[in-house]
């Protein structure tokens, strides 16, 4: 078995000799110790001759039985076994604890748990407890994240190369292909797992491992059974799986598949343990311990499977996907039949050329590279390059990005692939290229499929690396929206998820669609897509100041079928033409200023240089200005939706949108985590100076809030991100006067207010200009006193003569 594993070493030694609960009787101390003391190095060794000279008989058969339950614990189950066997055949009986009886009988307990036999207790809580340890062992995790690498990177250059292979035949296509790739792949996993297992073991615990030529060939013969069975069940359950379930139910991961992938595991590790102890590799035991060391297995297979895919990377399975799928498109090529049982592995590299590849004889390396290639493809200019033959080194690099003569789906997604990790404006190319073949109605299917190539071969990819594709699904919307981004750009993430969750939460509520919709800082378009596919609006303009965004959004809409939308480039509405109003203005825009400006095109995303105003201390500064800009493009009876995070606390979000003529509402809310990497202290400075609690949460709990203070060192930090609208006061204030019920005509008998401070009614009116959006003469302005003053002088006009007036708790006593 596994080095490590449950069931390990039960009945085999690192010396091969077996552990037997029946010790020879009458055997005196230095011949219980000796066998182990010729084994033991290091620490052990010392603690047994310090053991050794120990004369009273039960004492030493204490500190004995103690030294075999510590190494059990670190995990020594062979050294363990010896010694409760030699405790077990003590002559005379040794007494103990009353409550545990006799030194003897708590050896057998010890024993019978390692060994798989005796009652079920003690066996539970021996596996509970190595099954803990195992699992979170980091070298069983990285040996078998070791062995899963070295087994997928083998099988796809064996399978890769035999599907090369000029010839075809029964080893170099098809199953026979698969079975030989992976047969290869097998012989060198397994001594990966072993060696990286019992290397790290080695490292950690120096001496601990013994290194005979019959204990490696053990070992390894019982992880090569184990694996070996785990593989072959596994083969059988999913072929059984897509038998049944089809080819449809064989491309998704469904509840059956699943129970079927553990179904499979679980009778592997139970036909390992059966091939271990056939093979006297493993002491033979009941069906019921079997079952239950199969499940431990098992469910350790499943944590330290999880486990290493996050040791590997979320790139690692993308990786791995891209190596199938051009796997699959390689086992479609034409090639020559060839003699059953030929390989086809020699040095020669297959190399597709104008003329179809060459049956026999061989050629230099430099007639190679100077053999034309296939050059009937399209020019820089739309003419035909193929009388300018080009050395094959030399092809690739100029070929144009358009889908060639015969290139499948898969083929050209990979190129398109290739392509965009070249450079910024290699895939700002590849997403131009892929709009045209989008929009071009008999180039569409085939464009559409190359991108669901991408989906498959990107999803797990992180970004940055080239051109990436995602299918976002979201509640209430029919359909999920299939989105491309390139490096420049970034992929909707939890900000703008909750931004379209509202979105769409809002249209339920109000589904009257309107005439223009605007969105700031548009991004990949996946907003503005969505605007167009709920049918918020008859037409959408997306801005964004990454002058590749439109090219990316205009991508997205093709690629969804939206029609009515359209991006440019622009600074908030700055580009919106002269006189051109909206009805609705979207904006999630980034609230973290950055001094100096910012220095990539994908960190405008995040960041905004800074506005220099009062409102950058709460990363607001851009909200501010796009504020301002949105309150003067909004028809009468339009209203902004702005997704705004609320680490300042909602009252200042409140005052900001107050104080640019906005009234503000919140029509959707949700707590996502707060950046771990966020620098809480400077918040909290600010916080200290502004006497202004920002506002988090230590869970997904909106009614536990912390100000930044307090957040500080904090591991999980919440905020709340809000989907606020605002309204203008003025178009509110004209909503107000046009209602039959606010009888304007009142407003005539007003009597002249008879101040004599003209020039502070001047100033309030010029105030309420750019501030509130309100724009009144200042004749029309009535100053006063303040409401509680005049309510006191109404009143005193009634009062007696001596009378007063009382206030607060004096009125209530």
């Amino acid at each position: 078995m596994f080095p490590g594993f449950p069931g390990e070493g039960a009945g085999r030694t690192r010396r091969g000799w077996n552990v037997s609960a029946e010790a020879a009787p009458g055997s005196n101390l230095s011949d219980i110790l000796s066998p182990l003391l010729s084994r033991s190095r290091g620490a052990l060794r010392a603690e047994l001759e310090s053991l050794a000279r120990e004369t009273d008989p039960r004492l030493f058969f204490e500190g004995l039985l103690g030294l075999g339950m510590r190494r059990e614990a670190a995990g020594d189950l062979e050294t363990a076994a010896e010694i409760y066997s030699a405790v077990v055949g003590a002559v005379p009986p040794l007494a103990g604890d009353e409550r545990e009886g006799s030194l003897q009988a708590r050896a057998q307990r010890q024993l019978d748990a390692i060994l798989g036999r005796g009652t079920a207790g003690p066996r539970f809580e021996f596996l509970a407890r190595r099954f803990a340890r195992e699992a979170s062992d980091p070298t069983m995790l990285l040996a078998m994240t070791a062995g899963s690498a070295v087994f997928t990177l083998s099988r796809a250059s064996i399978l890769s190369r035999l599907l090369a292979s000029p010839t075809r035949n029964l080893l170099t296509q098809g199953l026979g292909a698969r079975a030989l790739a992976s047969g290869g792949a097998f012989l060198l996993e397994v001594p990966a797992f072993w060696a990286t297992g019992k290397g790290l073991r080695e490292f950690a615990a120096s001496g601990a491992q013994s290194w005979d030529l019959a204990t490696n060939f053990h070992e390894l013969a019982a992880a090569a059974l184990t694996l070996g069975a785990l593989k072959l069940t596994g083969f059988g359950s999913q072929s059984l799986y897509r038998r049944l379930a089809g080819p449809a139910g064989a491309l998704r991961e469904r509840p059956l598949q699943t129970l079927f992938h553990q179904t499979g595991m679980f009778a592997g590790i139970v036909l390992g343990h059966r091939l271990e102890e056939a093979a006297g590799l493993r002491r033979p035991v009941d069906g019921a311990t079997t079952l239950l060391d199969s499940l431990v297995m098992l469910l350790q297979f499943n944590v330290g499977g999880r486990l290493s895919h996050q040791l590997l990377g979320p790139g690692w399975a993308g990786r791995v996907h891209e190596m199938e799928l051009r796997l699959q498109d390689l086992a479609t090529q034409p090639r020559i039949p060839g003699p059953p049982l030929e390989i086809g592995l020699g040095w020669r590299p297959a190399l597709a050329t104008a003329s179809g590849p060459r049956a026999g004889g061989r050629e230099s390396l430099e007639a190679l590279l100077s053999r034309p290639s296939l050059m009937a493809m399209e020019g820089e200019g739309g003419g035909d390059s193929a009388a300018k033959p080009m050395p094959a080194v030399e092809s690739r690099r100029a070929a144009p990005l358009a889908p060639q003569a015969g290139e499948t789906p898969t083929r050209w997604a990979m190129r398109l692939l290739e392509t965009s990790r070249e450079g910024e404006t290699q895939a700002l190319m590849v997403a131009q290229v892929l709009e045209s073949r989008l929009r071009d109605s008999r180039e569409s299917p085939f464009a559409r499929e190359a991108v669901e190539r991408l989906v498959s071969m990107t999803d797990r990819r992180p970004e940055g690396q080239g051109i990436l594709a995602r299918r976002y699904s979201i509640p209430g919307l029919r359909e999920p929206l299939t989105i491309v981004s390139l490096p420049t750009t970034f992929l909707p993430e939890q900000w703008s998820r909750v931004f379209a969750e509202g979105i769409v939460q809002e249209f339920r509520r109000n589904p009257r669609p309107v005439e223009r919709a605007v969105e700031i800082g548009s991004g990949t378009g996946w907003v503005s897509i969505l605007a167009a596919k709920l049918g918020m609006a008859r037409e959408v303009i997306g801005f964004d100041r990454n002058p590749h965004a439109p090219v990316v959004g205009r991508l997205n809409a093709a690629l969804n079928g939206v029609e009515g939308v359209s991006f440019q480039s622009g600074d908030l509405l700055s580009q919106l033409p002269e006189g051109m109003k909206a009805d609705l203005i979207l904006a999630c825009l980034p609230q973290v200023p950055r001094n100096g400006g910012v220095e990539s095109l994908r960190a405008v995303a995040d960041y905004y240089p800074s506005e220099g105003t009062y409102w950058d201390r709460y990363g607001l500064g851009l909200i501010d200005r796009a504020l301002g800009q949105a309150r003067e493009r909004l028809t009468e009876d339009g209203r902004i939706l702005f997704n705004l995070g609320g680490r300042p606390g909602r009252p200042i979000l409140e005052d900001l949108l107050a104080r640019r003529g906005f009234h503000p509402g919140v029509r959707y809310g949700q707590l996502i985590r707060q950046d771990p990497t966020t620098d809480f202290s400077e918040l909290a400075r600010l916080e200290a100076g502004n006497r202004q609690r920002f506002e988090f949460f230590l869970r997904e709990d909106p009614n536990t809030p912390i100000s930044a203070a307090e957040a500080v060192g904090r591991p999980e930090v919440y905020h709340m991100l809000y989907l606020t609208e605002g309204r203008p006061y003025a178009n509110l204030l004209r909503s107000a006067l046009a209602a039959e019920t606010a009888q304007p005509t009142r407003l005539g008998y007003t009597p002249d207010p008879g101040s004599e401070h003209e020039g502070l009614r001047r100033a309030l009116a010029a105030e309420l200009a750019p501030e509130w959006g309100v724009r009144l003469p200042s004749e029309l302005l009535f100053l006063g006193p303040s409401s509680d003053l005049l309510l006191e002088g109404l009143l005193r006009v009634g009062l007696p003569e001596g009378g007063r007036v009382l206030y607060g708790g004096a009125a209530e006593a």
